[in-house]
């Protein structure tokens, strides 16, 4: 079909590829495994919108200077330039939408494979001759027809990104979609200049990624406060491992965010610490900056932000308040971790049983249950695991689904009857997802639960497995039921005697889980 056709197509294999240029010594690298990667695609406004291409947000390729890819989105971003006369490329690329967030580094190869059999992307001669994406992704294999119906469904249900993947996921969307569109757009300016594109194709890309970036500038003043702002920047740096920075974009970046503190009416003090970072940062200094003292001077500036941002909160219950402060910072002097009960008189045991009596039904001493929550939030918003025992309905539903799943992947009990391709199901680590699905299967087997949670984790199961894990619970649900009372009378006793002697503190008093459930965490039930 001749280029002036309307519905011409692209070569899903471009072969041309010029000389790799060479790296800018001050470039931050894409590539970090605690940022948010993204699937974006490629579309045809004269095909109805119908996607041509999907790809990956990621610098694994550029890093190890694979260049020569089977289907290029450089090369076809600028064929489809050509064929459809576009001034734009912000008008054929877009972050897929039931993503904007992105997802975390151990997710991306899975989702661009599903997303290119989704959007039905892949080249063929008689089906889909207009598909630019020469495969169906890497690791396609590994997408059984059950694995894309359960990822199908997670998306219909809206993605969650994982308590534990180490990545800060506190921004509003439209922040993150702007962020999104930036990183794509970096790495096809990238990408073309390494493969020796055109200079009006380079050009032309690169003034779209300038406007790109002012997109995100905007939405960022806009949406964040200056504390995030100032955050965001502090990580930019701080595993950027350079020894150079590029100083006029530092120097820009800076100057952004002193516009706003200023907007959000912040302390001007503050701003005069900003002002002598720019100075050490000034272009025209003839000594270098590294990215570790960039970071360490705007990570200064966001935390005196996040103070003033504290002393602004209005606590209803000065007893949480003080407690809530004790345990971030017990928590930051032991490795960021979650006080847990150690059934001593320590001040983690202290913290911990607060913890458990604040989330309880049971908290009438101040104020109801997670009383000022949003003033907690803020104070503890550096902490996963706050946010995760805070969210621990939505966390155990998630577990269950995921237990679920474990076992119709043939993950078993230990103790449960071998069959063909049994594998053993994984322990985990103290406060991952993992140990949750791990003791939710455990709970099963030692009587523990609901009857409707066990269904729900066994439905699907072939049917000698199901018995097997329904016998399980069914056995000892009984004996586990009284051995509960037994230990919520012997606590009852404890906590009458320990206030007839005056010895005993309202918030040091962890309640029993209503329905008896064991642990499906270290040291925390699932109500406490």
């Amino acid at each position: 079909m001749p280029p002036s056709s309307k519905k011409a197509k692209v070569d899903p294999k471009p072969s041309s590829v010029g000389k790799k240029a060479n790296k800018d010594a001050t470039a931050i690298a894409i590539f970090d495994p605690k940022k948010p990667f993204f699937v974006y695609e490629i579309f045809r406004p004269d095909l109805d919108n119908k996607t041509v291409y999907v790809g990956r947000t990621d610098n694994v390729k550029r890093r190890s200077g694979q260049h020569v890819l089977a289907s290029s989105p450089c090369k076809l971003v600028n064929e489809l330039r050509k064929l459809l006369n576009v001034k734009t490329f912000r008008g054929i690329i877009k972050l897929v939408s039931e993503l904007p967030e992105g997802v975390p580094a151990s997710r991306i190869v899975e989702m661009e494979a599903y997303f290119i059999m989704e959007r039905r992307a892949v080249y063929h001669a008689r089906d889909n001759e207009y598909g630019c994406n020469a495969k169906n992704g890497d690791k396609v294999h590994e997408i059984t027809p059950t694995r894309y119906n359960e990822i199908e469904a997670e998306l219909s249900a809206g993605f969650e990104w994982p308590v534990d993947s180490g990545v800060r996921n506190d921004v509003p969307v439209e922040v993150a979609k702007a962020r999104g569109m930036e990183v794509v757009f970096e790495g096809l300016v990238e990408e073309a200049e390494s493969m020796g594109e055109d200079d009006e194709f380079v050009q032309a890309l690169r003034s779209d990624m300038a406007l790109v970036t002012v997109d995100r500038e905007t939405t960022e003043r806009l949406l964040l406060s200056a504390r995030q702002v100032a955050r965001d920047l502090a990580d930019k740096y701080k595993t950027a491992g350079l020894d150079a920075i590029d100083r006029e974009q530092f120097t820009k970046e800076l100057n952004l965010l002193k516009e706003k503190i200023d907007a959000d009416g912040e302390d001007e003090v503050i701003n005069g610490i900003v002002n002598s970072v720019l100075l050490a940062a000034k272009p025209q200094r003839m000594v270098d900056m590294s990215s570790n003292a960039a970071y360490h001077g705007v990570s200064m500036v966001a935390e005196m932000l996040a103070t003033r941002e504290e002393e602004r909160l209005m606590w209803t219950n000065e007893t949480v308040k003080k407690r809530m402060f004790g345990v971030r910072a017990w928590s930051r002097r032991n490795g960021m971790q979650k006080p847990v009960q150690k059934k001593d008189g320590s001040e983690e045991n202290t913290l911990s049983m607060f913890l458990a009596h604040w989330k309880s039904s049971n908290a009438k001493e101040y104020g109801g249950r997670c009383v000022d929550l949003t003033q907690a939030l803020v104070v503890m918003r550096d902490f996963a695991w706050f946010k995760d025992i805070v969210g621990r309905e939505d966390s155990l539903k998630s577990a269950i689904v995921e237990a679920n799943k474990q076992l119709k992947d043939n993950f078993a009990w230990h103790d449960e009857p071998t069959f063909y391709g049994t594998k053993p199901l994984e322990y985990g680590m103290p406060g991952s997802d993992q140990i949750r699905v791990y003791n939710k299967i455990r709970n099963i087997v030692r009587g523990y639960g609901k009857l409707d949670d066990v269904e729900k984790i066994i439905d699907g199961l072939p049917e000698p497995r199901a018995v097997w894990y329904r016998k399980q619970w069914e056995s000892k649900e009984k004996a586990t039921k009284a051995a509960k009372v037994r230990s919520n009378a012997k606590r009852k006793r404890n906590r009458e005697e320990a206030a007839a002697s005056g010895a005993a503190s309202s918030e040091s008093v962890h309640e029993a889980n209503d329905d008896g459930e064991e642990n499906d965490d270290e040291g925390e039930s699932d109500d406490e």
